[in-house]
């Protein structure tokens, strides 16, 4: 069973653009605004689509931009966070799948099947959009990502403690308070060699998340609804940190979950692992993604 620490640490983890917004299907409302960034390379270029996790924002992938520049990207402010409108609505996975799917219906290339790259919260986005969309998913990357893995027998002592312990969590989030709930949860989440620029970015913008957004989005995050086991069967990356409290046998509960799975575990990196050691992580990537379109 993934140990309630990991889950606990990770549940609230220039060049020219064409930068625009892009209207959200109505899934998630006409009204809502969803900014993102596009850096157009070519119509044939595959397109990978940058998503970010709780309280943060796409200036997260800043290593990213030029590492990749032979591919179409695409970087979005989830609805809630960044740029993007933040509405009273239900901060529900589907929620945050859907404004995606109407950034990437309203591109101005060709997108065809794209390659997901979420980051904590966005993993789990990235996951419910392959099982609302899957014929849109080439290949998901999955960076120190949040699961919420109930153990199997809910009559047990294990599964009250766990779900009394992320229910527990999750509410911490809905209060006056909030900014300082951010604020100590950031501070979570460094590494024991975490630069202190990472840590800024950090502390510079996810207590500036809404307790609407936070509390939703964290309710809505545990709902024992998203985790019923499911498997991805996409070409998947999985990168994570022991820093973050994973359980001794998380690489064999990441197999369960996805069918074609390349795993690497650092051992004491922060929780943004694309920014503390970008340089690795987008090498990782590249060898990642030749190897995808080698396969075609």
């Amino acid at each position: 069973m993934k140990s309630i620490k990991n889950t606990l640490l990770l549940l609230a983890a220039t060049l020219v653009w064409a930068c625009h917004p892009a209207k959200t299907t109505n899934e998630a409302t006409n009204a809502d605004f969803v900014y993102h960034e596009e850096q157009v390379c070519g119509k044939d270029a595959p397109t990978i689509v940058f998503i970010h996790g709780l309280g943060c924002d796409l200036n997260t992938w800043k290593y990213q931009r030029e590492a990749f520049k032979d591919y179409n990207l695409v970087f979005v402010d989830l609805p809630g966070f960044g740029q993007s409108a933040k509405p009273e609505v239900d901060y529900t996975l589907d929620y945050y799948a859907s404004a995606i799917h109407g950034v990437l219906a309203g591109l101005s290339w060709e997108a065809g099947k794209v390659i997901l790259v979420g980051h904590s919260l966005g993993s789990a986005i990235c996951r419910q959009y392959v099982f609302n969309y899957p014929d849109e998913v080439a290949a998901l990357v999955d960076i120190d990502g949040v699961y919420c893995l109930y153990p199997q027998d809910t009559t047990s002592c294990d599964y009250a403690d766990y779900t009394a312990a992320v229910e527990g969590f999750s509410s911490s989030f809905d209060t006056d308070s909030i900014r300082a709930v951010f604020q100590g949860f950031v501070s979570s989440l460094a590494g024991p060699e975490t630069p202190q620029e990472v840590n800024d970015y950090a502390m510079s913008v996810m207590p500036n998340t809404s307790r609407h957004v936070a509390a939703s989005t964290m309710k809505n995050l545990i709902n024992k609804e998203n985790w019923t086991g499911a498997v991805i069967n996409r070409p998947s990356l999985i990168i994570c940190t022991q820093n973050s409290g994973l359980a001794p046998d998380n690489r064999q509960q990441m197999e369960a979950l996805y069918s074609c799975l390349q795993y690497e575990e650092l051992l004491t990196c922060g929780h943004f692992i694309h920014m503390e050691r970008a340089e690795w992580f987008n090498e990782i990537l590249h060898q990642f993604l030749i190897r995808l379109q080698n396969e075609r």
